[in-house]
């Protein structure tokens, strides 16, 4: 935030305070819905949508992301430039792309972040967990289970190194076409095996 947007350090966390409010409250609301309790006489969409078709909603909620956050030029603002005095703003000593680089509008990239860390993670996490569960069948599935949860700790610690490496070499631009490359792919390869995950659905 103190880059992109000119935010000092205690308007940052007021920023993350007030985010993360609005996600625990999306998420545990969306949560809730896919909860199949006879107490909750709403929603169930877990009666209405079959695994493999609600980790595709995730993968695309997830990928629109990418899309409606970028710094497209006609709803972005440029980077500020650094100011010494406050210690804000894109320093172009550190970062090459501070004097052609946009930041999105702030208010749309909260919202949208609140919408897919709310809604489209839970919704793909709790998917491919049953997917996964399912495929493996009626065995001890403790060993398998724990290795999943190893793969997303791993995946959780070489995220940020990966995004942050990115985004000081060459801006959000790049980290934000790249990110959205790869879910894009992995979107197409679970479209592509949406016939064979039908039985295990």
């Amino acid at each position: 935030m103190d880059t992109g947007y000119l935010a000092s350090t205690s308007e940052t966390l007021l920023i993350r305070y007030e985010l993360y409010n609005l996600l625990d409250r999306v998420t545990i609301s969306f949560s809730a819905s896919l909860i199949n309790l006879k107490s909750l006489k709403c929603c169930h969409l877990g009666n209405y949508i079959q695994q493999r078709f609600a980790f595709l909603v995730g993968l695309i909620i997830f990928m629109s992301m990418y899309l409606f956050t970028y710094p497209w030029k006609s709803v972005s603002n440029p980077v500020p430039a650094y100011n010494s005095t406050l210690d804000l703003g894109c320093n172009s000593n550190v970062y090459d792309w501070c004097e052609t680089s946009y930041a999105p509008a702030a208010p749309l990239l909260l919202i949208v972040i609140a919408v897919v860390m709310g809604i489209g993670i839970p919704l793909s996490s709790v998917a491919l967990d049953a997917i996964y569960s399912k495929t493996l069948g009626p065995i001890n599935q403790s060993v398998m289970q724990g290795a999943m949860i190893v793969a997303e700790d791993v995946i959780l610690i070489l995220g940020p190194i990966y995004s942050s490496g990115v985004y000081t070499h060459f801006g959000l631009e790049t980290l934000w076409t790249w990110n959205g490359i790869i879910v894009a792919f992995g979107s197409l390869l679970w479209i592509g095996h949406l016939r064979k995950l039908a039985d295990y659905s």
